[in-house]
Parts: structure tokens; sequence; C-alpha cells
């Protein structure tokens, strides 16, 4: 990343942080993965508190503009975001609430408009783990690091690590460095059960009870940790509300490939509306005091009591 390129990222950072965002048009080009692209977004929506729709390299982006600028309805008040691969639609930068994601831009734009992120780089995965994890002193979250994102030499370091924060950030910053440790201890950032979590998950949120008995007669033996079960949990049946309720999602917008957003999707429709939020909000409650200590039980009363109250 050049001198110049990060230090206007460090000046919309610093705008963010004092609550100040432009209306006006924002590209965001990245090379290899949309992560903190997506970070910076979500504070800008924050921000804007504006109703936000999600559009494709498949949609006209400027027939999109014009009905939005011209509808009686409150059109002023949507954001969208238009994720693609290289971007030529010209724009001007007093083109109001367009946030465009993309690989590359050969577009007619101000440059004051274009923000240009580099390859991710190891201080920028640990400063998001200092961002997210205040508690932690600078020597676990490197730790925390090396032993997750340090692992994987493709874009899906930065997302096991977003998995493990939010095992911690959910805690007051005083607790963060003991629910690190008590995590570490427990083995809870091992891989040695995602394989088992990832079954038992999938056929949850599936609603697959024959597959459920066989994964459950498969990891019978196996020490499934409750951290990891309840996280990836949590993580699967966010994702499906997100998806199936949402409008205009896409996988740049959540953060994912177009093969884990498809096969997210897929998964859409095995509990209706209501059914979804119900088990969404139990979910939540139940990782909480999970992750509290106001509810000790071992993995296997946690898994049979999460499986009786959602199926």
């Amino acid at each position: 990343m050049s001198n110049q390129s990060l230090e206007r990222i460090k000046q919309l950072k610093l705008s963010l942080k004092e609550g100040v965002v432009s209306s006006n048009l924002l590209v965001f080009e990245y090379e290899d993965n949309p992560f903190l692209v997506n970070e910076y977004i979500k504070e800008i929506i924050k921000l804007r508190k504006l109703d936000v729709e999600y559009y494709t390299k498949d949609d006209d982006l400027l027939q999109i503009i014009k009905e939005r600028d011209n509808s009686l309805f409150g059109g002023e008040d949507k954001l969208i975001i238009y994720t693609c691969d290289e971007f030529k639609i010209d724009l001007s930068k007093d083109t109001k609430d367009v946030i465009v994601v993309c690989k590359g831009c050969n577009a007619i734009v101000d440059l004051d408009c274009i923000y240009h992120f580099s390859k991710l780089e190891s201080w920028q995965v640990i400063a998001y783990i200092q961002a997210h994890c205040k508690g932690l002193s600078i020597e676990e979250c490197t730790w925390l690091y090396n032993n997750i994102s340090g692992k994987y030499k493709n874009n899906e370091g930065i997302y096991r690590v977003a998995n493990e924060v939010s095992k911690i950030d959910c805690f007051d910053e005083k607790e963060q460095s003991k629910i690190f440790n008590e995590i570490s201890d427990n083995n809870g950032y091992s891989d040695l059960s995602q394989y088992n979590i990832f079954n038992l998950t999938n056929a949850i949120v599936k609603r697959d009870r024959l597959n459920l008995i066989k994964v459950l007669n498969d990891i019978e033996s196996i020490d499934v940790d409750s951290y990891g079960l309840m996280t990836i949990l949590h993580k699967s049946f966010k994702q499906v509300v997100d998806i199936q309720l949402g409008k205009n999602v896409t996988a740049q917008s959540m953060g994912l490939s177009d093969k884990q957003f498809n096969a997210i999707k897929y998964n859409c429709g095995k509990y209706n509306q209501q059914e979804l939020i119900e088990r969404f909000e139990f979910l939540t409650s139940i990782d909480y005091k999970l992750k509290s200590g106001l509810l000790d039980v071992d993995s296997s009363s946690l898994i049979y009591y999460i499986i009786c109250c959602i199926i």
C-alpha cells in the first residue's frame, strides 16, 4: 500500500471515529480481500442511518440511482452499495449516497472519491484484533493472529480471525483477557473439532433429522468444544437470517465467497420467518450465558438441549 493510499484511509478512519462521513460518492478498490472495506462500510451505515440496498454488476446502476433520486416515496433515504470486479461507470463526485466496491476502477471518477485497499498485511489483522478486543494485550493479539490467521496462505485467515474475535468482543474490556485465556486453555482456538461442529451445525440449520442422528453417532465419543459449537451455530443462523430476511443481500455485502453464499442461500426456507427469529434469539441468549459463565454445562448436554429446542 502506497503512503498516499494509507494516509487517505487513515484520514477516513479518523473521520468515522469523529462521527463525520460525507454523503458524496465513495469508491472502495481492493486487491485481494474486501474484508476491511466491508468493515468501513459497516461504520458508514451506522453513521448515515439510511436504508441500504445492495446491487451487483448485473444491475443497471445509473437507472437505479435515477429512480431513487426521482422517487416520491423517500428515495433520498436510501444508501446504494454496488459491487463488481471492474467498475466502468462514469459518476460525478456529487453523486449522493452511493458506495462502489470493486477490484479495479476504470471509470472517470474524481480521484478524491477512490480509496485503494492493498493486500492485507499481518499488522492490519493484528490492528483489527486490537480494535475489537481492547482488553487484550498486544502479545495476546499477536498470538491470536499467529495461531489463527497465520496458518492460512489464502484469504480465509481474516475471516477465521473475525470468528474468534466474536467470542471475545462481547465482554467488557476488563474481562476479555480472562476469557481469551479460558478459551485458549480449553483448546477453543483449535481446528481439531471443526469438521464435526460443521456437520452438526449444517444438520441443525437444514433441519436434517436423519443426518443429525448420523452426526451425533459419529461425535458421541469425541469432545466437541462448546465455544466453537455456539460460535459457528450462532453465526450460521445469523447468516440465514440476513439472507432469508434481507433485501438485495449479496455475497460481497456479507463478506462471503460466491460458493459460501450459495450454500447458505440453499439452507433458507427450512424455517419460516417467525421460527427463524425465535431460534436466533434463543441462540443469542445461550451464547451470551455460556460465554459469561451463567450457563455451566458440558458439551454433550448443551448439544442435546439446543437440538431439542431448535429442531
